[in-house]
């Protein structure tokens, strides 16, 4: 989001062809139109992005079809300009330098200068560590703190104020988030707001008779009352604030990897 504009840059199409190209939504007219860029960067999807507090917008990770890999490129590009600058790139980085593996499907803010990078995946493997970069220094340092949220990819993140909320995303096949943490970038922690819990206190659930044994109607369903622990985190169940578990950001990448 950038003023009255939203814009895309990448994807995948229904073809299965990734794309470098940069779309505008207009939000006033509804209208699309394709940006033009002065230079490109590698075609990519299930990246990620956001916007600097110079309002030009940063680029990170995902997988490049073209050459088959999972990037840990951090890119910006400079609407004024219309032009792509690499602030790292691992080929022409030291091998020294400490930087995030490849991945895609992570979570990528901005705060005083810093971006800040959760997560993600690489194929089937799910990651929990926690980056910055200095866009003064132009270096990567890892954050490392007691009771970090657990591997995940497809979360989403907001910073406010001195603090990055983390909430939901997809931890394995079955197993989508939608616990809510932040962290607390005064007092370097995590603190975990609301503990994961898919569903309400009871719920009934459809269970097929063939899984629970033999039936002459093996397609016939049944419901079963599932009795969960009552929460306990006032503020949000008060408000009926409570989010329904779900992956947030579908995906083609996910989809395909998790088969």
């Amino acid at each position: 989001m950038r003023e009255e504009q939203w814009v895309i840059y990448g994807g995948i199409d229904e073809k299965d062809r990734t794309s470098n190209d940069l779309h505008v939504f207009c939000l006033d007219y509804h209208e699309w139109s394709l940006l033009p860029q002065n230079n490109r960067i590698d075609a990519l999807d299930s990246h990620c992005a956001a916007l600097t507090e110079e309002n030009n917008m940063l680029v990170f990770g995902g997988f490049c079809k073209d050459k088959g890999a999972y990037s840990n490129s951090l890119h910006l590009f400079d609407f004024a300009t219309a032009s792509w600058t690499a602030l790292f790139d691992p080929a022409s980085a030291p091998k020294t330098d400490l930087r995030p593996s490849g991945r895609c499907h992570s979570s990528l803010c901005v705060l005083e200068n810093k971006v800040y990078v959760f997560g993600g995946m690489n194929g089937n493997h799910k990651m929990k560590d926690f980056w910055c970069f200095d866009l003064g220094t132009k270096k990567w340092s890892e954050i490392t703190s007691r009771d970090p949220p657990c591997e995940r990819s497809g979360h989403a993140v907001l910073v406010f104020k001195d603090k990055m909320y983390l909430f939901g995303g997809i931890q394995d096949l079955t197993k989508e988030k939608n616990d809510l943490y932040y962290y607390d970038f005064t007092n370097t922690k995590w603190v975990e707001v609301y503990e994961n819990d898919e569903t309400p206190d009871s719920e009934e659930r459809v269970v097929k008779k063939e899984e629970r044994g033999k039936s002459e109607d093996p397609e016939e369903e049944v419901k079963e009352t599932v009795q969960r622990k009552k929460k306990t985190y006032k503020p949000l169940a008060e408000l009926n604030m409570k989010p329904t578990a779900k992956y947030l950001k579908s995906s083609h990448r996910e989809t395909q990897e998790m088969k």
